[in-house]
């Protein structure tokens, strides 16, 4: 019977009776070299486009067994990174130059993404990869690089939570505004009074109404006058509420 690949990392299961005096090589490639990388290696990886496949071979040096993968270049986008679909854990290093996340993928069940400027640990079951600590990063606000912005989660107003609490912050994709969530209901979050130096003095609101917008449950509002709306727009009022325009 010929050698056969380990499952998980691919080295070289020498079959009974075979390598008769040369053995000793291949013991010394899987102890010294594959297995060695496997704890402690890392491959530098540099990302030009936004799919990315690691190199997976048998008994010999590839990116996939390696325990830390070192990311760089740029993709121009977030890169899909696939690694083969078996157990193994890796600490990820994303130094991409232009800002992009690096998902972790087998092609199929869940994925993980670590942002730019950050290192983590993640692991594969064979199927899905995970973040190496699930709780401590849903709970995380990332920031995409040292000097970067924060990463507030962002969708549609058909996105929200189901169920919001207190105190959550997104961006809306559809208003193209932040909004919090408090007493009850969700509400733009902007700035407050301006003015020159330290002055708080003037609230400014636009002139033209180019998109949809309904008031919100239970809510009135104000504008300073006069106000155009766009043909085709539709400024909604519900029953019971008021828009003033001074």
């Amino acid at each position: 019977m010929p050698s056969t690949p380990s499952p998980n990392l691919r080295i070289q299961l020498i079959a009974s009776g075979e390598q008769s005096n040369t053995w000793g090589t291949t013991t010394n490639t899987n102890l010294g070299t594959l297995i060695e990388q496997s704890i402690c290696g890392m491959a530098p990886i540099t990302l030009t486009t936004t799919t990315y496949t690691l190199s997976a071979m048998n008994y010999v040096q590839d990116q996939a067994r390696m325990m830390i993968l070192n990311f760089n270049g740029s993709p121009g986008g977030n890169c899909t990174v696939t690694a083969p679909a078996v157990s193994k854990m890796y600490i990820v290093a994303n130094n991409t130059a232009d800002n992009s996340g690096v998902t972790l993928t087998t092609g199929s069940g869940s994925t993980t993404t670590v942002p730019s400027g950050f290192n983590a640990v993640v692991w594969c079951d064979g199927t899905n990869f995970f973040a190496g600590n699930t709780a401590l990063v849903n709970n995380v606000v990332y920031q995409t690089g040292p000097n970067g912005a924060a990463m507030l989660p962002a969708g549609t107003t058909a996105q929200r939570p189901g169920s919001p609490v207190a105190g959550e912050v997104r961006a809306n994709t559809d208003t193209s505004k932040f909004e919090g969530y408090i007493g009850g209901a969700w509400g733009s979050i902007g700035g407050g009074a301006t003015g020159g130096g330290p002055d708080q003095v003037f609230v400014q609101n636009q002139a033209i109404v180019t998109t949809n917008y309904t008031l919100s449950t239970g809510y009135n509002a104000e504008s300073v006058g006069p106000i155009t709306i766009n043909a085709g727009v539709t400024v909604t009022i519900p029953s019971g509420q008021k828009w003033l325009i001074l």
